[in-house]
């Protein structure tokens, strides 16, 4: 494991700087973003709303389950800059919370009064789910050597597969089973091919041997000890999925999964501004953690350029659905979503404010206060849940479009509460 040592230190003489880092990331989060976009415009154009709901409902039960399970083992390794553990630590944490994360999933479909095809469906989501974490673990060990390249590459690749893969299941078969399972085909196979290789590349070990030396390698109290320093984390992230899922989850309730389906479709569009957002914020938090110890002056000057930028994107995301609205659900979709326009406004009015939170958030996240990420989560769903009990059941989609906004405000004013505190005690 010396090697591994090594390995990384070379690594760190050939980051890159904050501007290509965001480049690259920024093209593999769209690629990612445009190619799980595609999925849900397939499904509306070829299937039915009713089939946009379920693939969406998947997603809502799946996503906390795991983000929970997984808490944040990259944002844990990308600040990382002592090099306390070594990436098989982080490797056999994931794959063992995967294997649990599976069964909640099962122990939840069998306890909901779902129909039989739903709950095959968000059975093998959740396959597709650990397949896709595992990438991810692979990613932090890249985003931690400043290697968002080799990010972007992996990103793409996979995307391209998806995006062939479900086109062929959704416009040949109609079929949302296959489309779901040759998504999760795409995720194996960039990681064999592409991954693998770039993990040998930065490590100097060959993951696919030395995974099943356990004797040697594995270490219950390093990978008990990661779950222990991302538990909040991971609090914080499957309350935040969970806290973007309670409109799904209300609105399956209250009225039935073609509401779902059109309310997912829409929040897509938001989502894929935040795939920005997300980009930048990968390339930045490695150069913030530097900077909170190096230079207060200096990461408080890096977080005001961001959220000027939040700013700039989230006003554009306004002015573009106010004014050409109705024209881009009509193409992007099909007309019959052209009517759901004041969502669409709402959204994006929720997409400036949350854009702001992010890059505040990503700050905190720099700073490994990680404690504070869970208290943020709790009372940004507390605000959420009671919102959804009065707004969703009185106003329908454009409740669910209003408790976006207010959820979101909340994380706002909490967020920047937080870091104002934790500067205030650092500068002292």
């Amino acid at each position: 494991m010396q090697l591994l040592d090594k390995s990384q230190k070379n690594m760190s003489s050939k980051r890159f700087s904050l501007k290509r880092n965001f480049t690259y990331s920024l093209a593999g989060n769209l690629s990612y973003a445009f190619s799980q976009w595609i999925i849900v415009m397939l499904i509306a154009k070829f299937g039915t709303p009713e089939m946009v709901g379920r693939y969406s409902l998947g997603l809502a039960i799946t996503a906390p389950v795991f983000l929970f399970l997984n808490v944040n083992l990259r944002a844990i390794q990308a600040t990382d800059t002592k090099n306390e553990y070594q990436f098989i630590d982080y490797f056999y944490n994931r794959n063992i919370t995967n294997l649990i994360g599976v069964l909640i999933v099962l122990c939840i479909i069998s306890g909901l009064n779902l129909n039989k095809e739903t709950q095959i469906i968000i059975f093998i989501m959740s396959i597709c789910k650990v397949l896709e974490t595992i990438c991810d673990v692979s990613f932090g060990l890249f985003q931690q050597n400043e290697r968002m390249d080799y990010v972007s590459m992996s990103k793409i690749i996979q995307s391209l597969l998806s995006i062939f893969f479900v086109t062929f299941a959704i416009v040949t078969f109609n079929n949302l089973f296959l489309a779901v399972v040759l998504n999760g085909v795409s995720f194996l196979l960039t990681f064999i091919f592409y991954n693998l290789y770039k993990i040998y590349k930065i490590t100097g070990i060959k993951l696919e041997t030395e995974v099943f030396n356990i004797k040697n390698n594995f270490s219950y109290k390093k990978v008990w000890s990661l779950f222990v320093i991302g538990l909040p984390l991971g609090i914080a992230a499957s309350l935040d999925s969970f806290n973007a899922n309670i409109p799904r989850y209300f609105l399956q309730y209250f009225m039935n999964e073609k509401y779902v389906g059109y309310f997912s479709a829409i929040f897509f569009i938001m989502a894929s501004g935040g795939t920005i957002i997300t980009a930048l914020a990968q390339s930045a938090t490695p150069r913030l953690a530097r900077l909170y110890n190096e230079s207060i002056k200096q990461f408080a000057l890096l977080l005001k350029k961001l959220i000027v930028f939040a700013l700039v994107l989230g006003l554009i995301g306004i002015i573009l659905s106010l004014f050409f609205g109705d024209l881009i659900l009509s193409v992007l979709y099909s007309p019959d979503y052209s009517k759901f326009n004041i969502l669409f406004i709402l959204l994006m009015i929720a997409a400036t404010i949350w854009y702001i939170s992010s890059f505040i958030g990503t700050a905190l996240m720099a700073t490994r206060k990680f404690n504070s990420q869970m208290l943020i989560y709790i009372i940004t769903t507390v605000v959420s849940v009671i919102g959804a009990i009065f707004l969703i059941p009185s106003y329908g989609l454009l409740g669910a479009g209003l408790l976006i906004i207010l959820s979101h405000i909340a994380r706002l004013i909490v967020t920047t509460f937080i870091y104002c505190k934790i500067i205030k005690n650092r500068v002292r």
